[in-house]
């Protein structure tokens, strides 16, 4: 995908873009190469899935009544985006401009979640995995660092012959 903005501050935007790409590529791939993570780490949420919580958020104003209406009429159109890229052949299935009104009129958190919709989106039909790496315990995303600590433990207890899944 093209990050919107040009100069450096673009070619900053798409290191970040590609590394954490890559970065939950390396988790889903872990995951997949070890099946005791998924006991371990849990499997909550689908990638590329934009949660609800928060296009409410950005759009909140106490003036405007239909704050509701918005929220669900921008999360549906999203939503459809991303799965469109499941189906799609031609590469970024939206128009760049439209991403950009959406940065402008409710913000950088509201941009920032889309974009990694998109990014999980590729990973999943990348790496064929459409569960996101989920801390249960915690109830948030699993980082990679904690994904690589679990793959640790797995390893020791094969090298010692246990057998556990916790």
């Amino acid at each position: 995908m093209e990050i919107l903005s040009g100069g450096a501050v673009g070619s900053i935007e798409k290191l970040i873009e590609s590394a954490e790409e890559e970065v939950l590529l390396a988790s889903c791939r872990l995951i997949k190469l070890y099946p005791e993570l998924e006991h371990c780490v849990g499997l909550q949420t689908i990638l590329g899935f934009l949660p609800l919580e928060k296009f409410v958020e950005a759009c909140q104003d106490p003036q405007d009544e239909t704050n509701e209406m918005r929220a669900k009429s921008l999360h549906k159109f999203w939503n459809g985006q991303i799965s469109s890229l499941f189906t799609t052949t031609k590469g970024v299935p939206y128009d760049v401009q439209e991403l950009l009104i959406v940065k402008s009129n409710f913000g950088e958190l509201l941009y920032q979640t889309i974009l990694k919709g998109f990014r999980e989106a590729r990973v999943a039909m990348k790496i064929g995995y459409h569960a996101k790496p989920w801390d249960m315990e915690e109830g948030r995303e699993a980082s990679l660092q904690e994904i690589v600590d679990k793959v640790r433990t797995i390893a020791q207890r094969r090298r010692d012959g246990i057998r556990r899944e916790d």
